[in-house]
């Protein structure tokens, strides 16, 4: 593989059911490429063997000018030959034979994706160039005996070959290793660990001091992070496979602007079935195509979750849950992150960080018995307030609140109301009873605050209002509108199309979480999570910090945003390391 670049390698049914990615929508003939700082139509068309006239006849636009980060459709003239694939060989193994792409051989036989490959069946293979045939080994073979809690990667690492090197040279690896098993060694293998001991005598202990070396000096050499994406794209139910397929786009994004940095990524997407059937990832599981992944990201499901926290957990391979759950998972797996929180698991934080702020606030606690689904927050939130000191008074919720209401407020300290529920329908009935106060009393009279939660970003239409009261929510995710509008331009300059209106936004959440995890490996070495603390990148919307109880479980994002409303816009404030 080339380095500093990407392979996209789809292993499912993904590219025939009209995914609207980039990569997904390139006519057959064609590729595309990310303009990167420096280039220019001149060097993109001698780089690939194609004419500027020819260039410009696939890109239209470029004949105006080109900018970093651009797609442009980069045509191939394409001939291919017949290959009979042999006993265990896979797509995979087949497209590092004849130096191409699994997506390429794909393209070329359509049937392939939902047929599969069969032993003797001709299909047509992409002829690629320097290499379009197996190249012929110039060396003897060396074998290697399988000791105990061994891996391939860890073999793989004491010759100096890849993986998919020895998956190609050992079809029956598919299906596992096992102790004592023999694997031939392609002929470019050379010991690294001890050359002065022979192959056989490879210990575990040494498998570890070689994977150490080499991450020593992972900022000169190119370390490759080689990452799996596994999500339900199929499942239908409730139109959810839209937002895993922006989730995915967002990372795509993230992945390219990875690859102008200078990083070295494998990704591999799977379909992994529906949230009901886990038979798809169950025999997904088994087979050898993610066994040497240095991540897993993906799973939405409590059982799809469940069966990745624990295969991650048993193979050492950094899970990333992308998305909120109730599952407990993370905490039995050292190897886990979970980037979104539930509403329930923010509380304990955000209740401590409300009361170091508003402790001195006259506080009002406004139930509304028809909406009462953060109670459990509020009670919270009155124990630690009283525990604290602070003032903290109660009211129902009526149809004349504007009249009620000056009875809890205060004219010589500030007020901050907190009501039951996140709902619209009671938001509403605050701020009306609000704006009746604002209209009747004096001005200035009373110095009012609302406290309330995520929900409340969705509700666009009362925007003023919520400055106007200085309200403060509390979330995990928010993106300003100059950020919003940027990336909205660059997704749409991408994927010719708008993002969902949703909350949070899919797309995003795949950005921000392609882009704190995926240089990790490279940064830091394979074991990351006590450096993580010191990444820098700024997240457009999601907020960053892992924690963990103890050594032996998983890691959980705390991160939380305050974002105030206020006369003039509207301000987000990182309080996630506090």
């Amino acid at each position: 593989m080339k380095k500093k670049s990407i392979a996209l390698l789809f292993t499912t049914l993904f590219f025939f059911v009209g995914v609207n990615v980039a990569l997904a929508n390139n006519p057959k003939k064609s590729t595309n490429h990310v303009v990167a700082p420096g280039e220019t139509a001149y060097s993109l068309a001698k780089a690939n063997g194609i004419t500027l006239n020819e260039l410009y006849a696939a890109n239209p636009k470029a004949k105006e000018g080109m900018k970093v980060g651009d797609v442009l459709v980069i045509p191939q003239t394409v001939k291919y030959f017949s290959y009979k694939p042999e006993k265990g060989e896979t797509l995979y193994s087949i497209s590092k034979k004849f130096n191409t792409t699994v997506e390429d051989i794909l393209n070329a036989n359509p049937k392939l994706g939902t047929e599969g490959i069969k032993e003797g069946k001709a299909i047509r293979v992409p002829e690629t160039s320097p290499v379009s045939k197996p190249q012929q080994q110039t060396t003897d073979k060396i074998i290697h005996k399988v000791a105990p809690k061994e891996t391939l990667y860890g073999i793989s690492r004491m010759y100096d070959v890849t993986v998919e090197d020895l998956l190609i040279a050992n079809p029956s690896v598919k299906s596992g290793l096992a102790m004592n098993q023999e694997l031939v060694i392609p002929a470019k293998g050379k010991v690294v660990a001890d050359k002065s001991q022979p192959a056989t005598n490879a210990t575990t202990p040494r498998q570890e001091v070689v994977a150490t070396e080499a991450t020593k000096d992972n900022k000169t050499k190119d370390v490759v992070t080689r990452v799996g994406v596994l999500l339900p794209f199929l499942d239908k139910t409730n139109n959810q496979h839209l937002r895993f397929i922006e989730y995915y786009e967002g990372m795509l994004l993230a992945i390219s602007d990875l690859k102008a940095k200078g990083y070295s990524l494998e990704v591999y997407t799977f379909d992994i079935g529906t949230a009901t059937d886990n038979k798809k990832l169950e025999a997904l599981l088994e087979s050898s195509d993610i066994a040497n992944l240095d991540m897993i990201i993906g799973g939405s499901s409590l059982g799809q979750i469940a069966l990745l926290s624990s295969y991650t957990k048993q193979r050492g391979i950094k899970y990333v849950i992308p998305f909120p759950t109730k599952s407990s998972d993370v905490f039995g797996n050292e190897n886990a992150f979970q980037v979104c929180m539930s509403h329930a698991s923010m509380s304990p934080k955000v209740s401590r960080l409300f009361t170091q702020r508003f402790k001195n606030y006259n506080i009002i606690l406004l139930t509304d018995n028809s909406n009462t689904d953060k109670s459990d927050f509020v009670s919270m939130l009155k124990t630690n307030l009283h525990e604290a000191g602070g003032s903290v008074k109660e009211l129902q919720m009526t149809s004349e609140l504007s009249e009620s209401l000056p009875t809890v407020l205060s004219s010589s300290a500030k007020n901050i109301i907190v009501p039951s529920s996140s709902t619209s329908q009671t938001l509403g009935k605050l701020l009306a009873g609000l704006k009746a106060l604002s209209a009747n009393q004096t001005a200035g009279q009373y110095d009012i605050s609302l406290f309330g939660y995520p929900d409340w970003q969705a509700y666009t239409n009362v925007y003023g209002d919520l400055r106007k009261f200085n309200a403060i929510i509390y979330t995990s995710f928010f993106v300003e509108k100059n950020c919003l509008s940027s990336f909205e331009a660059k997704y749409k300059r991408a994927y010719n199309k708008t993002m969902m209106v949703s909350f949070p936004k899919y797309a995003m959440l795949g950005y921000d979480t392609g882009m704190f995890f995926l240089p990790l490996k490279k940064e830091y070495g394979k074991d990351f999570e006590d450096k993580m603390s010191k990444v820098k990148y700024t997240p457009l919307q999601t907020a960053f910090h892992f924690i963990t109880r103890s050594k032996n479980e998983g890691y959980l994002n705390n991160g939380i945003y305050f974002v105030c409303f206020k006369d003039l816009g509207i301000e987000k404030v990182d309080l996630s390391k506090e």
